[in-house]
Protein backbone atom coordinates (compact mmCIF):
# COMPACT_ATOMS: atom_id res chain seq x y z
CA UNK A 1 0.00 0.00 0.00
CA UNK A 2 1.60 3.09 -1.09
CA UNK A 3 1.36 6.48 0.98
CA UNK A 4 0.03 8.39 -2.15
CA UNK A 5 -3.49 5.66 -1.80
CA UNK A 6 -4.08 6.54 2.09
CA UNK A 7 -3.99 10.17 0.96
CA UNK A 8 -6.24 9.63 -1.47
CA UNK A 9 -8.75 7.34 0.79
CA UNK A 10 -8.49 10.36 3.47
CA UNK A 11 -9.22 12.90 0.64
CA UNK A 12 -12.36 10.58 -0.61
CA UNK A 13 -13.45 10.57 3.18
CA UNK A 14 -13.82 14.11 3.77
CA UNK A 15 -14.91 15.20 0.77
CA UNK A 16 -17.11 12.73 0.36
CA UNK A 17 -17.41 13.11 -3.48
CA UNK A 18 -15.44 11.35 -6.40
CA UNK A 19 -15.36 14.76 -8.20
CA UNK A 20 -13.75 16.53 -5.52
CA UNK A 21 -11.76 14.41 -4.16
CA UNK A 22 -10.00 13.26 -7.96
CA UNK A 23 -9.89 17.38 -8.69
CA UNK A 24 -7.57 17.76 -4.95
CA UNK A 25 -5.70 14.37 -5.65
CA UNK A 26 -4.66 15.97 -9.11
CA UNK A 27 -6.20 12.87 -10.91
CA UNK A 28 -9.06 11.27 -12.82
CA UNK A 29 -12.41 10.15 -11.03
CA UNK A 30 -11.02 6.52 -12.73
CA UNK A 31 -7.65 6.33 -11.65
CA UNK A 32 -9.02 7.48 -7.74
CA UNK A 33 -11.32 4.94 -8.03
CA UNK A 34 -9.13 2.13 -9.17
CA UNK A 35 -6.94 3.20 -6.42
CA UNK A 36 -9.99 2.81 -3.59
CA UNK A 37 -10.45 -0.30 -5.53
CA UNK A 38 -7.07 -2.24 -4.98
CA UNK A 39 -6.55 -0.86 -1.39
CA UNK A 40 -10.13 -2.72 -0.77
CA UNK A 41 -9.10 -5.81 -2.26
CA UNK A 42 -5.89 -5.41 -0.37
CA UNK A 43 -7.58 -4.85 3.14
CA UNK A 44 -10.58 -7.75 1.97
CA UNK A 45 -12.91 -4.77 2.88
CA UNK A 46 -15.16 -2.29 1.83
CA UNK A 47 -14.19 1.04 2.46
CA UNK A 48 -16.93 2.92 1.26
CA UNK A 49 -20.88 2.87 0.38
CA UNK A 50 -21.64 4.26 -2.79
CA UNK A 51 -24.03 6.49 -3.91
CA UNK A 52 -25.53 8.81 -6.53
CA UNK A 53 -25.09 11.75 -4.50
CA UNK A 54 -22.68 10.80 -2.05
CA UNK A 55 -19.56 8.32 -0.97
CA UNK A 56 -19.57 7.76 2.71
CA UNK A 57 -17.20 5.51 4.81
CA UNK A 58 -18.58 1.90 6.21
CA UNK A 59 -18.11 0.31 9.71
CA UNK A 60 -14.34 -0.79 8.11
CA UNK A 61 -13.78 2.21 6.57
CA UNK A 62 -14.68 4.67 9.59
CA UNK A 63 -12.19 1.89 11.56
CA UNK A 64 -9.00 2.21 8.61
CA UNK A 65 -9.53 6.23 8.58
CA UNK A 66 -8.35 6.38 11.90
CA UNK A 67 -5.04 4.10 11.24
CA UNK A 68 -4.72 6.04 8.15
CA UNK A 69 -4.86 9.79 9.09
CA UNK A 70 -2.31 8.23 11.82
CA UNK A 71 -0.04 6.84 9.19
CA UNK A 72 -0.16 10.06 7.06
CA UNK A 73 0.97 11.88 10.17
CA UNK A 74 3.72 10.00 11.26
CA UNK A 75 5.02 9.71 7.49
CA UNK A 76 5.06 13.86 8.01
CA UNK A 77 6.76 13.61 10.91
CA UNK A 78 9.69 11.19 9.45
CA UNK A 79 9.91 14.23 7.00
CA UNK A 80 10.62 16.72 9.29
CA UNK A 81 12.78 14.93 10.68
CA UNK A 82 14.97 13.77 7.68
CA UNK A 83 14.62 17.33 6.20
CA UNK A 84 15.23 19.75 9.11
CA UNK A 85 17.72 21.56 6.48
CA UNK A 86 15.57 22.13 3.69
CA UNK A 87 12.77 24.27 2.70
CA UNK A 88 10.48 23.49 0.04
CA UNK A 89 8.96 27.22 -1.45
CA UNK A 90 6.45 26.97 -4.20
CA UNK A 91 5.86 30.55 -5.68
CA UNK A 92 4.13 32.25 -8.33
CA UNK A 93 5.93 33.46 -10.92
CA UNK A 94 6.70 36.46 -9.91
CA UNK A 95 9.40 36.82 -7.28
CA UNK A 96 11.91 39.46 -7.65
CA UNK A 97 9.35 42.44 -7.66
CA UNK A 98 9.14 41.72 -3.79
CA UNK A 99 12.75 40.85 -3.17
CA UNK A 100 12.12 37.57 -2.47
CA UNK A 101 15.69 36.25 -3.54
CA UNK A 102 17.26 38.97 -1.13
CA UNK A 103 15.05 37.82 2.16
CA UNK A 104 15.75 33.93 0.85
CA UNK A 105 19.52 35.03 0.89
CA UNK A 106 19.59 36.16 3.94
CA UNK A 107 17.80 33.85 5.96
CA UNK A 108 20.44 31.49 4.55
CA UNK A 109 23.14 33.60 5.25
CA UNK A 110 22.42 32.75 9.47
CA UNK A 111 21.58 29.41 9.37
CA UNK A 112 24.21 26.74 7.85
CA UNK A 113 23.86 24.22 5.38
CA UNK A 114 20.11 25.55 4.71
CA UNK A 115 18.90 24.88 1.44
CA UNK A 116 15.72 26.41 -0.34
CA UNK A 117 14.13 24.24 -3.07
CA UNK A 118 12.45 26.64 -4.70
CA UNK A 119 9.57 25.99 -7.67
CA UNK A 120 8.57 29.01 -9.40
CA UNK A 121 4.73 28.04 -11.54
CA UNK A 122 1.76 29.61 -11.97
CA UNK A 123 -0.70 30.46 -9.00
CA UNK A 124 -2.74 27.63 -9.72
CA UNK A 125 -0.21 24.88 -9.88
CA UNK A 126 1.55 26.28 -6.31
CA UNK A 127 -2.13 25.81 -5.11
CA UNK A 128 -2.96 22.53 -6.79
CA UNK A 129 0.30 21.14 -5.46
CA UNK A 130 0.41 22.91 -2.18
CA UNK A 131 1.21 19.26 -0.41
CA UNK A 132 4.69 18.77 -2.23
CA UNK A 133 6.11 22.49 -0.52
CA UNK A 134 6.44 23.25 3.36
CA UNK A 135 5.29 27.03 2.45
CA UNK A 136 3.79 28.42 -1.16
CA UNK A 137 4.39 32.15 -1.78
CA UNK A 138 0.76 33.61 -2.97
CA UNK A 139 -1.87 36.10 -2.97
CA UNK A 140 -4.37 35.18 -0.14
CA UNK A 141 -7.37 36.20 -3.01
CA UNK A 142 -6.60 33.01 -5.00
CA UNK A 143 -7.13 31.02 -2.32
CA UNK A 144 -10.87 29.18 -2.56
CA UNK A 145 -11.22 28.02 1.42
CA UNK A 146 -8.64 30.34 3.64
CA UNK A 147 -9.97 27.73 6.64
CA UNK A 148 -8.22 25.06 5.03
CA UNK A 149 -4.50 27.11 5.13
CA UNK A 150 -2.35 29.17 8.38
CA UNK A 151 -2.14 32.59 6.53
CA UNK A 152 0.58 34.65 7.07
CA UNK A 153 0.26 37.65 5.60
CA UNK A 154 3.60 40.09 4.08
CA UNK A 155 3.15 42.14 1.27
CA UNK A 156 0.49 44.34 0.20
CA UNK A 157 0.17 45.79 -3.36
CA UNK A 158 -2.46 47.25 -5.16
CA UNK A 159 -3.50 47.15 -8.60
CA UNK A 160 -2.83 49.75 -11.32
CA UNK A 161 -4.04 50.50 -14.83
CA UNK A 162 -0.88 50.53 -17.37
CA UNK A 163 -1.07 52.07 -20.75
CA UNK A 164 1.43 53.14 -24.12
CA UNK A 165 2.72 56.57 -23.38
CA UNK A 166 0.77 57.17 -26.99
CA UNK A 167 -2.73 55.86 -25.55
CA UNK A 168 -4.41 59.37 -24.49
CA UNK A 169 -5.45 57.44 -21.29
CA UNK A 170 -1.86 58.38 -20.16
CA UNK A 171 -2.60 61.87 -19.57
CA UNK A 172 -5.05 60.97 -16.70
CA UNK A 173 -3.54 61.27 -13.25
CA UNK A 174 -5.87 58.46 -12.03
CA UNK A 175 -9.00 56.19 -13.53
CA UNK A 176 -12.03 54.22 -12.18
CA UNK A 177 -11.28 51.04 -13.55
CA UNK A 178 -14.84 50.99 -15.10
CA UNK A 179 -14.50 53.92 -17.08
CA UNK A 180 -11.89 51.37 -19.40
CA UNK A 181 -14.40 49.11 -19.94
CA UNK A 182 -14.16 49.50 -24.00
CA UNK A 183 -10.50 49.03 -23.78
CA UNK A 184 -9.24 46.01 -25.44
CA UNK A 185 -7.28 44.31 -23.02
CA UNK A 186 -3.12 42.51 -22.67
CA UNK A 187 -3.65 39.81 -20.02
CA UNK A 188 -1.48 36.90 -18.38
CA UNK A 189 -2.15 33.36 -19.57
CA UNK A 190 -5.71 31.81 -17.90
CA UNK A 191 -4.09 30.07 -14.43
CA UNK A 192 -1.29 32.49 -13.65
CA UNK A 193 -3.07 34.29 -10.95
CA UNK A 194 -2.30 37.71 -12.46
CA UNK A 195 -5.36 36.38 -14.83
CA UNK A 196 -7.94 35.74 -12.53
CA UNK A 197 -7.57 38.45 -10.25
CA UNK A 198 -7.84 41.07 -13.09
CA UNK A 199 -10.88 39.55 -14.92
CA UNK A 200 -12.62 39.18 -11.56
CA UNK A 201 -11.41 43.00 -10.63
CA UNK A 202 -12.89 44.41 -14.32
CA UNK A 203 -16.21 42.07 -13.91
CA UNK A 204 -16.64 43.62 -10.25
CA UNK A 205 -16.67 46.87 -12.20
CA UNK A 206 -19.59 46.30 -14.02
CA UNK A 207 -17.96 44.65 -17.71
CA UNK A 208 -16.51 41.74 -18.92
CA UNK A 209 -12.75 42.78 -20.45
CA UNK A 210 -12.20 42.44 -24.18
CA UNK A 211 -8.90 40.58 -24.22
CA UNK A 212 -6.96 40.21 -27.81
CA UNK A 213 -3.72 39.49 -26.46
CA UNK A 214 -2.66 36.59 -23.40
CA UNK A 215 0.75 36.44 -22.20
CA UNK A 216 2.97 34.31 -19.36
CA UNK A 217 5.40 37.21 -19.22
CA UNK A 218 5.25 40.69 -17.69
CA UNK A 219 7.67 41.85 -19.97
CA UNK A 220 6.11 40.53 -22.97
CA UNK A 221 2.69 41.86 -22.06
CA UNK A 222 3.84 45.82 -21.43
CA UNK A 223 5.90 45.43 -24.80
CA UNK A 224 2.28 44.55 -26.41
CA UNK A 225 1.11 47.60 -24.83
CA UNK A 226 4.18 49.59 -25.35
CA UNK A 227 3.14 49.06 -29.55
CA UNK A 228 -0.69 50.25 -28.02
CA UNK A 229 -2.43 47.18 -29.19
CA UNK A 230 -3.73 47.27 -25.73
CA UNK A 231 -3.77 48.09 -22.22
CA UNK A 232 -3.01 45.80 -19.09
CA UNK A 233 -3.52 46.16 -15.32
CA UNK A 234 -1.05 45.33 -13.25
CA UNK A 235 0.37 45.34 -9.66
CA UNK A 236 2.53 48.48 -8.64
CA UNK A 237 4.92 46.75 -7.48
CA UNK A 238 5.39 44.84 -10.71
CA UNK A 239 5.07 47.61 -13.09
CA UNK A 240 7.50 49.53 -11.18
CA UNK A 241 10.39 46.46 -12.04
CA UNK A 242 9.41 47.03 -15.43
CA UNK A 243 8.75 50.65 -16.27
CA UNK A 244 10.49 52.62 -19.10
CA UNK A 245 9.45 55.92 -20.84
CA UNK A 246 6.96 54.23 -23.28
CA UNK A 247 4.56 52.89 -20.48
CA UNK A 248 2.46 55.12 -17.83
CA UNK A 249 1.55 53.40 -14.77
CA UNK A 250 -2.06 55.60 -13.60
CA UNK A 251 -3.85 54.71 -10.02
CA UNK A 252 -7.33 53.53 -9.84
CA UNK A 253 -9.46 55.26 -7.89
CA UNK A 254 -11.13 51.79 -7.27
CA UNK A 255 -8.48 51.20 -4.75
CA UNK A 256 -8.28 47.27 -5.20
CA UNK A 257 -5.68 46.02 -3.15
CA UNK A 258 -3.89 42.31 -2.71
CA UNK A 259 -1.73 41.07 -0.41
CA UNK A 260 0.56 38.11 -0.98
CA UNK A 261 1.09 35.31 2.35
CA UNK A 262 3.35 32.47 2.99
CA UNK A 263 0.72 29.89 3.35
CA UNK A 264 0.51 26.27 4.36
CA UNK A 265 -1.98 23.38 4.61
CA UNK A 266 -3.44 23.24 8.62
CA UNK A 267 -2.45 20.76 10.28
CA UNK A 268 1.33 20.53 8.77
CA UNK A 269 3.97 19.39 11.35
CA UNK A 270 6.82 22.35 11.02
CA UNK A 271 10.28 21.73 12.03
CA UNK A 272 11.51 24.42 14.54
CA UNK A 273 13.45 25.73 11.69
CA UNK A 274 10.79 26.45 9.45
CA UNK A 275 8.61 28.01 12.02
CA UNK A 276 11.70 30.39 12.77
CA UNK A 277 11.48 31.10 8.86
CA UNK A 278 8.26 32.15 9.35
CA UNK A 279 8.68 34.79 11.70
CA UNK A 280 11.55 35.79 9.80
CA UNK A 281 9.24 36.67 6.70
CA UNK A 282 6.62 38.51 9.10
CA UNK A 283 9.32 40.42 10.75
CA UNK A 284 11.28 41.41 7.34
CA UNK A 285 8.40 42.60 5.23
Amino acid sequence: MEIESLKCFVVLSDKKRFTEAAYECNMSQSTLSKKIKKMENELGVQLFNRTMHETVLTVEGEKFYKYAKSILKMYDCALVELQPNTIRLGCMSVLSPYHIPKMLRDFSLSHQNLEFHIKESNARYAIDHIDDFDFILIRTDLLENHSDYVICPLIDDELCLVVSSLNPLSKKSEIKLSDIKDETFIFPEKGSGGYEIFYEACTRAGFEPNIVVEMPHTSTMFSFVEENVGVSLSFKKVYQEFENSNITMIPLKDDLHYPIALVYKKGKILHPIKKEFIEYCKEYF
